[in-house]
């Protein structure tokens, strides 16, 4: 079967050659027949070379060495040979060091660029506070400081010492904040104190003993019982506690003493209505506490959480011990007391009713045990309206000792 093909065809499988280039390309038959070459002149004629091997390999031609490439076809025999002068091969070989080294050189640039704008945008900041430190330090010193770029050695050391300024600033105000308290506490009598706390427990309203006197007066002339010497029995005790008594400081056996005197004089009015149960830790009755602590809270469960009550009102006291300190507990079954209630009786002194065993309120009585043990310890209250009020009260656990006491 004979295929005539046009050699114009056949030039268009192969890309054109440069006008100056040296290289030279060969289409060889089975028989090693020129069909197709970039020489015109060489067309239709045999390969001068012969025992082509499929592959790379060297030859001279007109005195020049050659590089060949061999590409045969297995089916049909015919071969591809390209042929390239070395010459110029090393001409193309020796610019690529050139061609490397640009390339490098412009990575490097543009990392030297991009380099600079990421450090700008992380270190503008801290240079801003670096100029900010500066000026304080300056500011604070009077001297100007030599403007230099901002390095971490020195961000830390302008940093370090607006630390220690205000850590000294702190402590001396933390010691200017002590002499001043302890100059406040000196500059306050002694005798004022006690005259201002012995007017406050001493004052017996005389419309309760008046009241009193009178519903006693009244029991003896109806019933002529026992129930009348019980009664002036608590009321002597009561103003014998009252009047004899100067000191701060009490043990709780004679606190709770105090309060089964007072109820006994309250269930006059109340026809024994007022049940007070007391519970004491075993060892606490010998702990101090703070004169007339209990009477002042059982005294307002009653005129203000038992008034225009029909039922049975009880009132429930416990004391125990928690570490350091003694917690007393006063649950009533009263009306209870709404938040803004429990705001005035721990931040308003209000005048108490004229029926009220003595002028001593909570607000008073939470003040003199902040004043006499710390202002971390006080009273707080917890009530639901319609059922209930608890009030809790800390002191330190101190054991009573009678010379303290007397001091």
């Amino acid at each position: 079967m004979l295929i005539n093909i046009n050699v114009h065809d056949l030039q268009t499988c192969w890309p054109a050659f440069k006008e100056d280039s040296q290289e030279r390309f060969y289409l060889l038959d089975d028989e090693n027949n020129v069909v197709f070459s970039n020489l015109t002149e060489e067309i239709g004629g045999k390969f001068f070379q012969g025992g082509l091997e499929d592959g790379i390999s060297s030859c001279r031609i007109d005195g020049k060495l050659y590089d060949t490439i061999v590409s045969g076809s297995k089916s049909l025999g015919w071969k591809s040979v390209k042929m390239i002068p070395r010459s110029q091969l090393d001409q193309e070989i020796a610019v690529v060091p050139y061609m490397t080294l640009l390339l490098m050189l412009i990575l490097t640039v543009l990392a030297v660029l991009v380099s600079i704008f990421i450090s700008k945008i992380f270190t503008r900041p801290l240079q801003e506070l670096y100029v900010k430190l500066q000026r304080f330090e300056e500011e604070k010193s009077g001297i100007p400081l030599p403007e230099n770029q901002v390095e971490i050695k020195g961000l830390s050391r302008s940093y370090q010492h607006m630390i220690n300024e205000i850590n000294a600033l702190t402590i001396k105000n933390y010691e200017t904040q002590i002499q001043l308290r302890r100059a406040e506490l000196m500059a306050v009598k002694l005798n004022e104190r006690e005259a201002e706390l012995l007017l406050l427990q001493s004052q017996i309203n005389p419309h309760f003993i008046y009241n009193t006197l009178n519903s006693i007066k009244w029991m003896a002339d109806v019933q002529g019982s026992k129930r009348m010497v019980t009664a002036l029995d608590s009321l002597i005790k009561l103003m014998q506690f009252s009047s004899k008594n100067s000191r701060e400081v009490i043990r709780i056996q004679d606190e709770i003493d105090l309060i089964r005197d007072y109820i006994n004089l309250i269930n006059l009015k109340y026809f024994d209505r007022i049940f007070v149960d007391v519970h004491v830790e075993p060892g606490l009755e010998n702990c101090e506490t703070l004169k007339f602590l209990l009477q002042p809270i059982v005294e307002n469960s009653i005129y203000h959480g038992f008034s225009s009550m029909v039922r049975q009102c009880t009132v429930q006291i416990n004391i125990t011990r928690k570490e350091d300190r003694i917690l007393y507990e006063v649950i009533d079954n009263g009306k209870g007391m709404s938040k803004e209630k429990i705001r005035q009786a721990l931040e308003e002194d209000h005048p108490l009713n004229s029926h009220s065993f003595n002028k001593i309120g909570l607000y008073n009585v939470n003040k003199r045990i902040q004043y006499i043990f710390g202002e971390e310890y006080g009273i707080q209250i917890d009530s639901e309206p319609g059922k209930y009020t608890r009030v809790i009260v800390e002191i330190p656990a101190r054991i009573y000792k009678e010379e303290m006491a007397n001091a």
